[in-house]
């Protein structure tokens, strides 16, 4: 988060969502950064011999706006909801849950729908992503896009690639594209975006957790030569260098528990993101293909209509129902995480939410300390852990 202090601009890395948008826009390299290998995060700060309080920086970062939401179910019901998948059997299956966003990724460049879409590429080194301009000069194989990562990734580090495309997709989570939609606007004639539904991204110390569980020890992120945390059928399985565990029993304690989160997510209320096209999320708790996945979507503007009628060839989809989707909305999760936003920006709040959010960060940080400080421990000890706490 980039505050202003004693007519000084400096990081406050206790609400930084680590999207990288700072660094991008600073154009005197006043913004230092590097990443930290324990916990995978970016360590920032602010050279005040370099830095010309121009507010690029501040203006731009998405831990400054308030995103709180008072009215999740208004919010959900102005939403039309689908569950789809991609044509393609072999994009569906190995895809995190349908391949709904990397269909629209390659066959949007193929079919000359946009010029441009802004998006995670893979990469062979931590954080195995970073964010890519693809072109229809550089239109990306399905293997290129990474499925869903559970640790922290710039993604918009590297947006000052974005220039002068006529029609532009960006994809990101609602933080990074709060940022990167200020900057796309001005570099586009049309822009479509969409969302990757967010509760909660990870520093590398829930990596390292669940690596544990697949009998991985990971002791910093150089330790990690190769990760996968989604794909090959629904809910899929993590893969931790050459180790394996299924993704719903890797998910439930660092998740389920909401542990060793990047600090920013306490303060973001709305992670379907504001004024995106679609939102894209898990179908949990729905019945849906367990072999292949479905993806769950929503279209919010007419933009998003757009969008989706365009590649609709490539899709299969049917319309659904909020009261059929309910369960997978998080709804009553949105609302008691919105409740807490204020305890976390470090506003004044009345003692008894005080005293309920200081409870909850303790217990959480218990859990946490448990956890890593013991070996890899037999499954029904977890289970254990999870009922208890």
């Amino acid at each position: 988060m980039i505050v202003r202090a004693s007519d000084k601009i400096q990081v406050d890395l206790t609400r930084c969502q680590q999207c990288g948008s700072c660094i991008s826009v600073c154009k005197k390299n006043a913004i230092e950064w590097g990443t930290n290998s324990n916990t995978g995060l970016l360590d920032i700060t602010i050279n005040q011999d370099r830095c010309v309080k121009c507010g690029h920086c501040y203006n731009i970062c998405p831990a400054n706006k308030d995103t709180q939401v008072d009215d999740i179910n208004g919010l959900i019901n102005s939403r039309s909801f689908y569950l789809g998948h991609s044509k393609d059997d072999v994009v569906r299956t190995k895809s995190t849950s349908g391949g709904v966003v990397k269909t629209i990724i390659v066959e949007g460049l193929k079919s000359g729908f946009f010029d441009g879409v802004y998006t995670l590429r893979k990469t062979n080194k931590y954080p195995f992503a970073e964010g890519h301009l693809f072109t229809s000069a550089d239109i990306p194989d399905y293997t290129d896009i990474p499925n869903s990562v559970y640790h922290s990734v710039p993604l918009n580090l590297n947006m000052e690639q974005i220039r002068d495309c006529k029609r532009l997709l960006i994809i990101g989570t609602a933080c990074q594209l709060s940022a990167l939609s200020k900057y796309a606007r001005k570099q586009c004639s049309e822009l479509y975006s969409i969302c990757i539904f967010c509760k909660q991204q990870k520093t590398f110390d829930s990596t390292r957790f669940i690596a544990k569980m697949a009998g991985e020890k990971l002791r910093n992120i150089d330790d990690l030569r190769a990760v996968e945390y989604r794909g090959n059928g629904w809910p899929g399985r993590c893969k931790f260098n050459d180790k394996k565990i299924p993704w719903e029993k890797a998910a439930t304690l660092p998740f389920g528990k909401k542990l060793w989160c990047v600090p920013g997510c306490h303060i973001c209320g709305n992670p379907y993101g504001e004024d995106t096209d679609i939102t894209v999320m898990d179908p949990w708790w729905l019945n849906v293909d367990r072999k292949s996945g479905q993806s769950l979507f929503s279209v919010n503007s007419e933009g998003g209509q757009i969008l989706l009628q365009a590649l609709s060839s490539y899709l299969d989809y049917n319309a659904k129902s909020v009261s059929d989707v309910t369960p997978a909305l998080s709804i009553s999760v949105l609302n008691e995480k919105n409740k807490f936003i204020p305890y976390f920006r470090g506003e004044a709040v009345s003692d008894d939410l005080r005293k309920k959010g200081d409870d909850i960060v303790r217990k959480r940080l218990l859990l946490e300390r448990i956890l890593t400080s013991l070996p890899r421990m037999p499954k029904l000890f977890y289970k254990v852990i999870n009922r208890l706490f």
